[in-house]
């Protein structure tokens, strides 16, 4: 190949979205994610759309009660690079929501629906659960916006977009792939849509009639998804897609606190089994 023309083509690749995709791969992989990058995936209105990451990480058998089955955790990432253009959210002070928490929107889903009206995440605030990150104290935003960008595409709702897609495709593929199976064990799947960005992430905040802005590592960003769904948004919370916002600097850190939410999903399954029905309905399968 011509050297100045493999220089060109160089120089193209480490400006684009790339390396940023293949580095979060990469540790994905080395933290024993089975990974699909880049997978494309027909939506209900027929149109295609792309993630750049989809990654489970399996259950370690910490409670180690077979009728459980698989527990897993499934990580839908989109990622995003800005460096001259900081992305900017507006902490939520007085959202009319914060009282219902965050807890309340952990995307999970289940076989273990033996029992009519059986709820995956039935009484998770007093049991292990109650552990997973969405209960913590980070800053929740709703509003952003792209500093010193005058036009061009909006990359922020872009990324936040594709997240909606990619987690409508996850509960569609979850659902059509549980083909009755007696010989095959239950799964559970707790889902966490993020968005992992390269740049500076700034939280703003109001104060009186200026404004303070701090960079932080990690945020909460609250959306209502609007796309993939024909239900209207309402003042509750049922379209709503909780989008961790990690910078990519810290998304080893990130990835711990996912294996903590692994064990406390894994652990609220068998505190939630009080009554032994799950295991006596899972024999009763086999």
């Amino acid at each position: 190949m011509n050297k100045d023309l493999k220089s060109k083509i160089i120089n193209e690749i480490e400006q684009s979205g790339f390396p940023l995709e293949l580095h979060v791969t990469e540790i994905l992989r080395e933290q024993n994610y089975v990974v699909f990058p880049n997978l494309t995936f027909r939506h209900t209105d027929q149109g295609m759309h792309e993630i750049d990451a989809l990654a489970f990480l399996l259950s370690d058998e910490i409670e180690k009660k077979p009728w459980i089955g698989t527990v897993g955790i499934n990580l839908i990432i989109e990622c995003k690079k800005s460096k001259e253009k900081p992305w900017v959210f507006f902490e939520e002070v007085w959202d009319p929501s914060i009282g219902l928490g965050l807890g309340s929107q952990i995307c999970a889903k289940s076989e273990l629906k033996y029992q009519k009206g059986y709820d995956v995440l039935a009484g998770c605030m007093n049991t292990a659960l109650r552990a997973h990150h969405y209960n913590s104290t980070l800053p929740v935003a709703r509003t952003y916006f792209e500093a010193f960008k005058r036009d061009g595409k909006a990359e922020i709702f872009q990324g936040v977009s594709q997240v909606w897609y990619a987690l409508a495709f996850w509960k569609r593929w979850f659902e059509s792939s549980g083909v009755e199976d007696k010989s095959r064990k239950a799964r559970s799947l707790m889902c966490l849509p993020i968005i992992v960005f390269d740049g500076q992430l700034i939280l703003a905040r109001k104060r009186g009639k200026t404004f303070d802005a701090v960079e932080v590592n990690h945020l909460f960003l609250r959306t209502t998804d609007c796309l993939t769904t024909v239900q209207e948004p309402n003042l509750t919370t049922a379209n709503e897609v909780i989008i961790d916002i990690v910078r990519f600097d810290y998304f080893q850190k990130y990835l711990q606190i996912c294996q903590r939410n692994h064990k406390a999903f894994n652990k609220h399954l068998s505190q939630t089994d009080k009554t032994g029905w799950l295991e006596r309905a899972a024999h009763a399968r086999t």
